[in-house]
């Protein structure tokens, strides 16, 4: 086994005194290190993404298919509260005006007034008594 020696300053060498020109050539070194592994993870990152898309499918041919949709979250009404009230005109008018539902069967729509009139009246002539809808005896 042999005892290590410490590292001993060259004779003309101060021994506080730096390298320089270790330092410079250790950082020369590392640059060009760097500068060569950048060029290949260049090089290899293109070469992997040509493979990629060379399994993409081909781009569509009309231009509207190219375009990227607008919005990116869900849609939102427009206009709510107008769309609301044509909404609730169309069921109002559902629950008051007459119309067939299927004329071959004989089975008509009537105005929610009239329906409760029509059953009010079959009960009466049944001998019952109207009762209040979710009540029973």
């Amino acid at each position: 086994m042999t005892k290590e020696t410490p590292l001993r300053p060259r004779p003309d060498q101060d021994p506080l005194d730096l390298d320089i020109r270790g330092i410079v050539g250790f950082a020369v070194g590392l640059s060009v290190l760097i500068l060569v592994a950048a060029a290949l993870m260049w090089f290899a990152s293109s070469f992997l993404r040509g493979l990629e898309e060379a399994k993409d499918p081909p781009h569509p041919v009309l231009a509207e298919a190219r375009e990227r949709p607008q919005h990116s979250g869900p849609l939102l009404q427009e206009y709510p509260l107008a769309e609301m009230q044509a909404f609730r005109t169309v069921e109002q008018e559902a629950l008051t005006s007459y119309a067939w539902v299927d004329r071959t069967a004989g089975v008509a729509a009537v105005p929610i007034e009239r329906a409760m009139e029509i059953l009010a009246e079959k009960q009466q002539a049944a001998g019952e008594s109207p009762q209040p809808e979710g009540s029973s005896e």
